[in-house]
């Protein structure tokens, strides 16, 4: 008897541990990726080939877990991801329990005994499970096969969830420090962007980034300095530096409410012939150079029923050229208030108002251009399948001049904003965007008033060769004008990039433009040619 209860105990054992074997604890569940962007590979390994990168927030279907990685399914395709990708711990190695060995027993004599009759236990009721309703998990967005990095801005560090195959980056006390650099060749055939007499010149730009970033399941921030050294070889007075200086962070303070604070700077310069249109770029020597300093919070709360307050302010500075520039140099200050409502499982009704006031710091010698901008829209975001997401605003907005005489009879316009994604395959999408909105002039009149139209198209060929391709139109009405004026400006697009070693991209671009303006000297064509060395140091 003491044996088989021996046996007994020992088959129990090992069934209880049967249940705690690797991969029962995401199995057949849904987990979203916690990390920046992290890496799906063919292979439990962190050698084998990268099929997708995943995006933080994207949801993937956990089929089982095995030791470090993950098995998930996506767009129907098995592939393995880290553990650390979905903020879970490695599954512990199986406990293996050793047969038990029949010990043969001593050969006794047997005496006869007599068997009292065994109570029997009485019969265990069986437990009916309780059956939970099955919640359908939401159609997840689409999900595209690794891109080939071409921007400064994705980051990468050394762990696998954070696609270490990108580049490196040094890590201390939960800090990483991501450096990168980027030399672009381009050729520009009207770096003036003038009508008639065009001059050509091969450009030469130098690009190092450094961020700092620090990430928990709580809370992200970054903070991140970027050079722009830019040589126009046939013209020397065009040259410039840009210092890019930006701060982003974000806090969960707890499950319904969610903060966010952005802090910039940027030095900065507008090319020649850029602004002030009309007048020909060799009227001054040299580009208009500024400074700008912004800063904008955020508050939300809610979950599916959500507010969100903004607000927001900046400050921009002309340098030079003050003959022109003094009455540019302005303030902007605003926020907006918006109500999401759900209205089905993955659209969202929303009630929004923005308001700006714009304050210029010197007036010109005729004209004050001074004003507030209040904007009210009514609209929808919605993920109505894995396919296709986007968002829509539809409303009124309005400028008024504090100089009553800008002031037209209908200083009131309807206004729209149309953002949308539409992915047919998983490593294909296309963007549409377009608005109405409201722009400060450029030298011309009281204000702009522009439409505009955009359709992009990224397809990932392989895991390595990518291209983006676009196309727009933009229309701008002058507001303020002795003489009306209006430019109707047509774009378009094409870059091939490629990933030559893990931490090393190429990339080749062409850009096209054609502004056909209604006034004098401002109609001009542009090609831009250039080729691009992305790398993670």
């Amino acid at each position: 008897m003491k044996k088989q209860f021996i046996i007994a105990a020992l088959m129990c054992l090992t069934t209880l541990t049967s249940f705690a074997q690797p991969g029962l604890a995401v199995e057949n569940s849904i987990l979203p990726v916690t990390v920046n962007i992290g890496n799906i590979r063919s292979e439990a390994n962190t050698s084998s080939n990268v099929l997708f990168r995943l995006k933080k927030g994207t949801k993937v279907f956990a089929l089982k877990q095995e030791g470090d990685w993950v098995l998930v399914n996506i767009n129907n395709t098995e592939a393995w991801a880290h553990h650390s990708l979905f903020g879970i711990d490695a599954a512990p190695a199986p406990v293996v329990i050793a047969e038990p060995v029949a010990v043969p027993e001593p050969v006794a004599v047997v005496e006869p005994v007599v068997v009292e009759p065994v109570a029997m236990p009485a019969p265990v009721a069986v437990v009916e499970p309780v059956v939970e309703p099955v919640v359908v998990p939401e159609p997840f967005g689409a999900i595209a096969p690794a891109p080939v990095v071409t921007s400064p801005d994705d980051g990468f560090d050394k762990s696998d969830a954070a696609s270490s195959d990108d580049g490196f980056s040094l890590k201390s006390g939960g800090v990483e420090l991501i450096p990168s650099i980027k030399i672009d060749e381009k050729y520009n055939d009207n770096i003036f962007s003038a009508e008639a007499i065009k001059t050509k010149s091969l450009i030469t730009v130098i690009s190092p980034r450094l961020e700092l970033k620090s990430e928990s399941d709580t809370h992200l921030s970054s903070l991140s300095y970027q050079l722009d050294d830019g040589i126009y070889h046939s013209s020397s007075a065009d040259n410039y530096l840009t210092h890019d200086a930006q701060l982003n962070v974000s806090a969960d303070l707890s499950r319904r409410l969610q903060t966010s604070l952005q802090a910039g700077y940027l030095k900065s310069s507008d090319p020649r012939g850029s602004t002030f249109t009309g007048r020909p770029a060799t009227a001054v020597i040299e580009p208009d150079k500024f400074h700008t300093a912004s800063a904008s919070a955020m508050i939300a709360y809610g979950i599916r029923s959500r507010v969100e307050l903004k607000g927001d302010y900046s400050a921009k500075r002309y340098e030079n050229n003050r003959f022109r520039t003094a009455d540019r140099d302005l303030d902007n200050m605003g926020g907006g208030l918006s109500f999401f409502l759900p209205i089905m499982q993955k659209t969202k009704a929303v009630v929004e108002a923005r308001y700006k006031k714009v304050d210029y710091k010197t007036f010109s010698a005729t004209t004050n251009l001074d004003s507030k901008e209040q904007r009210y829209f009514g609209g929808l975001d919605w993920e109505a399948t894995a396919k296709t997401s986007g968002k829509l605003r539809l409303g009124y907005m309005v400028k008024s001049f504090d100089d009553s005489l800008l002031n037209g009879p209908n200083s009131g316009s309807f206004s729209w904003e149309l953002g949308m994604n539409w992915a047919p395959e998983s490593y294909s999408i296309f963007d549409l965007s377009t608005e109405s909105t409201i722009n400060e002039a450029d030298g011309s009149g009281s204000h702009i008033e522009a439409q505009n139209v955009k359709l992009g198209w990224n397809h990932d060929w392989n895991s390595k060769l990518s291209h983006t391709a676009s196309v727009g139109f933009a229309k701008s009405k002058y507001i303020g004008l002795a003489v009306p004026r209006q430019d109707d400006r047509t774009t378009a697009g094409l870059s091939i990039a490629y990933q030559i070693v893990r931490w090393l991209n190429v990339s080749a671009s062409y850009d096209y433009t054609n502004n056909n303006s209604s006034a004098a000297n401002s109609s001009y064509k542009s090609n831009v040619y250039g080729i691009s060395l992305m790398g993670k140091l």
